[in-house]
């Protein structure tokens, strides 16, 4: 096989690290760390992704944008429709009918305000958003001569994407308004990939290990008081606090947890725990889909009982429930990766080391 079709394990890593911190944020964890996390934990992924966009094997737009649809739409429905036939199903067996939703609901969820929806739609919201944003970059880059040009229009597109919420007081369909926020960390992973700089900065921290953990550290306690002073956004509900501190902090999280990656990668050395994190990294797109459903099911369950414990406890308890589903919902997307690709837009399986354009 080809080198350049092999997967780059840190990025895989990173997903693994991104979509653990989505799921503890949903389980429940401090304010303070909550915090934290949003600041980069979806950011992240659409850095990812534009680093792994390939202009010059998708040049052709609507092939792109046809391969993309069936890999991120199809399964924006799928599951959403099935999501919702779910938890209707569970209230009417809970006698809680009165909280069940009409198909007008859905219908409204699905195909317009999907990242203001109910259970099944809250984290579908990613992949439309996701969609657009590859989108307008692929026409962004068709059309811009320079990087000059380039940069000026995902700048204005992102204050756009600032400014239109809070202008019309309302959202945009299938979350347009957040893709156009993330088209600028879609265009910063690509330009990091041209500019070869994630790839200098892995040969720079070989055998330095100590002093980039310690960079690591100094650097993140050293933006808190920029995270906090911002407070806590969320880039589902175009919560961004300050336009500046917010990309600014998010940036910044962003790359540190690459880095982190690529520490990871080197000093695993593809032992169990790094092959662990790369078998997560490469099937995120199932977890990204169902954790919320399960824990929901989770709070259902233990939530009363969970009442009974100190907070320190809870948070602990919750991180290690965040383990357990991202890595149940891995194994279920290898099932549905070897049984049923169809469901996650896929013609056939993905060879462990293929690499794919889709980061999910």
């Amino acid at each position: 096989m080809r080198q350049e079709n092999k997967r780059t394990g840190w990025i895989d890593i990173c997903k693994a690290l991104a979509i653990y911190c989505m799921v503890l944020g949903h389980t429940g964890t401090s304010r303070q760390i909550s915090t934290v996390i949003h600041v980069f934990h979806m950011p992240v992924f659409f850095v990812l992704s534009g680093y792994c966009f390939n202009e010059i094997k998708n040049s052709n737009m609507l092939a792109f944008i046809k391969k993309r649809f069936l890999t991120l739409i199809v399964p924006y429905f799928i599951f959403g429709i099935t999501l919702f036939m779910f938890w209707d199903a569970a209230l009417f067996v809970l006698h809680r009918k009165e909280e069940m939703r009409s198909i007008s609901n859905l219908m409204t969820s699905i195909l317009w305000n999907n990242a203001n929806a109910s259970a099944f739609g809250v984290v579908q919201w990613f992949l439309p958003c996701l969609f657009f944003s590859e989108i307008i970059f692929g026409a962004l880059l068709k059309i811009s001569k320079n990087i000059f040009y380039l940069s000026g229009g995902i700048l204005f597109l992102s204050i756009c994407g600032y400014l239109i919420p809070l202008a019309l007081e309302m959202r945009l369909p299938w979350a347009l308004d957040c893709a156009l926020m993330a088209t600028a960390f879609y265009a910063l992973g690509w330009i990091s990939k041209k500019t070869l700089i994630l790839e200098k900065i892995s040969e720079l921290i070989k055998n330095r290990r100590a002093i980039c953990w310690f960079i690591i550290i100094v650097v993140s306690i050293a933006m808190l008081p920029s995270v906090f002073y911002n407070g806590a956004v969320n880039m589902r509900t175009v919560t961004y606090g300050n336009y500046f501190l917010y990309i600014v902090n998010a940036v910044v999280y962003s790359f540190l947890i690459i880095l982190v990656s690529m520490l990871l990668e080197q000093m695993l050395n593809h032992n169990a725990v790094c092959d662990m994190l790369e078998r997560i990294g490469r099937n995120t797109l199932v977890v990204l889909l169902l954790n919320s459903t399960c824990v929901r099911v989770y709070e259902v369950l233990f939530g009363s009982l969970l009442e009974k414990f100190s907070e320190t406890v809870v948070f602990v308890v919750n991180g290690i429930v965040a383990v357990i589903i991202t890595i149940a919902y891995v194994l279920m997307s290898e099932f549905i990766n070897k049984y049923c690709p169809c469901l996650i837009g896929k013609r056939k399986v993905l060879n462990c080391g293929e690499r794919n354009s889709n980061t999910i």
